[in-house]
C-alpha cells in the first residue's frame, strides 16, 4: 500500500510541477516584457542626456577645425535619431522604432569604419544586425530585440529554451518515473520474472510508453507556443528571420529553421534519457535518487560549459549533456562559444544515438540478471 501511495505522489507531482510550470513561463514572459520595455526608456533617456552633454562639451572647445565640425554633425545625427525613437517606443509604434534602429545601426557602422568611434561589436557583427532587422523590416515583422512578447517572434522559440535544459527534463523524468522506475522501486520486476515472455522486452514496452509521453508532452507544448505568436503575425513564424553561427560566421536563417532543429535534438534527448533512467533506476534501485543523479549531470555539464574557453570544445563534444541546451545549439552559439563549428545538431544527434545504443545493450544485459531483478 505504501508503494502505490508513493506511485500516487510521484505522479501528482509531476503534474503539478507541469501547471506550475507553464503559469510561471507565461509570468515570467510578461512580467520581463513589461520589465525590459521600461528599462528600454530609460536606457533611451540616458543616451540623449549622453548625447547632449558630448555636444555641449564640443561646442565649449573654442578651437575651431573641421574634425570639430565633423564630429558635432555625428553627434547632432545621433541625437535627432536618438529623439525620434524614444518617441516611437513610448508610443509603441514598433515598426517606425525599427526602421530608426536601422539607421542608428547603419551610422554606427559608418563612424567605426571611419575611426571616429570605437565599440565591442565587430563589423561583421554590426552588418550582421543591420541585415536582420532589414530583413524584419521587409517581412513586416515585429522586431523586439528583448524576445519577451508573448504575441511576437522569438516566443516559440523562448518557449523551448525555457523547457530545456532543465524545466521539461525534469517533468519528463518525474512523470517517467510512473513508467519505468514504478515497477523496479515496488518489485513487480519479480512478477513479470515469473512470466514466459522475454525480459527484454518488459523494458522495452516501457521505454516506448515514455518516449510516446514525453513526445506528447513536447508537442502539445510548442503547438501553443507556435498558435500564439501566430495570432499576431499570421501563420509565417516558421520565416522570420534569426541570426545563426556558424563557427566564426553569421548568416541570416529562420526561426523555422531553428526550431526544426532543435526540435529533432529534443526528440533524441529524450531517447537518450530514457535509456539512462532505465540503467540508473535498476543500478540504484532508487528512483528520486535516479532523477537527482541525472540532473546533477545536466546541472554540472551545464556550468563547465559557461567556464570553459573558445578552444575547449573538443573536450566537450562527446559530452552529451552539452547537447541539451537545443535553441543555444540549432541557432550556433555553443559551436561558437567553444571555437568548434562541430558542435551541432549533427554531431549532438550522433553522440546521443551513441550513448543510447551502449545504454539499450547495458538495459538488455541487465534484464538477464537474475540476482540484480529479483534484488537477491
Amino acid at each position: 500500500m505504501a508503494k502505490i501511495n508513493k506511485t500516487k505522489i510521484i505522479s501528482h507531482f509531476a503534474y503539478f510541477s507541469r501547471q506550475s510550470s507553464c503559469d510561471t513561463f507565461l509570468f515570467f514572459y510578461q512580467s520581463q516584457f513589461n520589465f525590459e520595455k521600461e528599462n528600454e526608456i530609460n536606457s533611451e533617456q540616458e543616451e540623449i542626456q549622453s548625447i547632449e552633454m558630448a555636444i555641449q562639451g564640443v561646442k565649449a572647445d573654442p578651437a575651431e577645425s573641421i574634425a570639430k565640425n565633423q564630429i558635432l554633425r555625428e553627434y547632432e545625427r545621433d541625437l535627432k535619431v536618438a529623439k525620434a525613437k524614444l518617441k516611437a517606443i513610448k508610443q509603441g509604434k514598433s515598426n517606425e522604432r525599427l526602421k530608426l534602429q536601422i539607421i542608428e545601426d547603419k551610422n554606427l557602422l559608418q563612424d567605426v569604419r571611419s575611426g571616429n568611434t570605437h565599440t565591442e561589436l565587430t563589423e561583421k557583427q554590426i552588418e550582421m544586425q543591420i541585415a536582420l532587422k532589414e530583413k524584419y523590416d521587409q517581412g513586416n515583422f515585429e522586431y523586439n530585440e528583448t524576445e519577451f512578447r508573448l504575441n511576437g517572434p522569438g516566443f516559440t522559440l523562448g518557449t523551448l529554451q525555457f523547457l530545456f535544459p532543465f524545466i521539461f527534463l525534469i517533468i519528463f523524468l518525474l512523470a517517467s518515473l510512473t513508467i519505468i522506475g514504478s515497477d523496479i522501486d515496488s518489485g513487480k520486476l519479480r512478477f513479470f520474472w515469473s512470466l514466459p515472455i522475454k525480459k527484454k522486452h518488459v523494458f522495452l514496452t516501457k521505454e516506448l510508453v515514455a518516449l510516446a509521453s514525453g513526445g506528447i508532452f513536447l508537442l502539445i507544448t510548442l503547438s501553443v507556443a507556435y498558435l500564439i505568436p501566430s495570432i499576431k503575425n499570421g501563420f509565417k513564424t516558421f520565416q522570420i528571420p534569426a541570426i545563426i553561427q556558424k563557427g566564426t560566421d553569421f548568416y541570416i536563417g529562420t526561426e523555422g529553421e531553428i526550431l526544426a532543429s532543435a526540435i529533432i535534438m529534443a526528440a533524441f534527448i529524450v531517447l537518450f534519457l530514457v535509456s539512462l533512467q532505465t540503467i540508473l533506476s535498476l543500478a540504484c534501485r532508487n528512483n528520486i535518487l535516479s532523477v537527482i543523479i541525472i540532473f546533477l549531470l545536466i546541472f554540472s555539464s551545464g556550468f563547465l560549459l559557461g567556464k570553459m574557453e573558445s578552444d575547449a570544445g573538443i573536450f566537450m563534444m562527446f559530452n552529451p549533456f552539452v547537447y541539451f541546451d537545443v535553441v543555444n545549439l540549432a541557432n550556433g552559439n555553443i559551436g561558437a562559444k567553444l571555437g568548434n563549428s562541430s558542435i551541432n545538431i549533427i554531431t549532438g544527434a550522433g553522440v546521443l544515438l551513441a550513448y543510447t545504443v551502449v545504454c539499450q545493450l547495458l538495459i538488455f544485459k541487465l534484464s538477464t540478471n537474475e540476482k540484480l531483478i529479483l534484488n537477491k
